[in-house]
């Protein structure tokens, strides 16, 4: 069985133009540079406000990139298998870098460096 995902992209300007906006994809520009979180938010509210929301919210900063096609796929497929989940992620390997997450860095627990 293949899963199949509607994709939609919200690239934010976090206080300068974006530099790639793939075509279609919904644009945010925020006048200053508000945080991470912030531009999280803002991205989270544009997509929220589309007349057809999404069902998954996916973040993907500009500085990451993806090591295999199908991380979206398993992600929602694992989100599936486990409805009561917050956050998930694997056990041994980070679908985004390919190496392992320190937890207490994932978590916000890392001292600041």
């Amino acid at each position: 069985m293949t899963l199949r995902l509607d994709v939609r992209v919200c690239v934010v300007g976090n206080g300068c133009e974006p530099e790639v906006v793939p075509p279609g994809a919904l644009t945010v520009r925020l006048p200053e540079n508000v945080g991470i979180p912030g531009s999280r938010n803002a991205d989270a509210d544009s997509l929220g406000r589309e007349p057809d929301p999404a069902e998954w919210l996916f973040l993907l900063d500009n500085d990451a990139t993806f090591p295999r096609t199908d991380v979206l796929t398993r992600l929602v497929t694992e989100a599936q298998q486990h409805p009561r989940a917050v956050f998930g992620h694997p056990a041994d390997e980070s679908l985004l870098t390919g190496g392992v997450i320190d937890q207490h860095h994932a978590a916000g627990a890392a001292p600041p460096s």
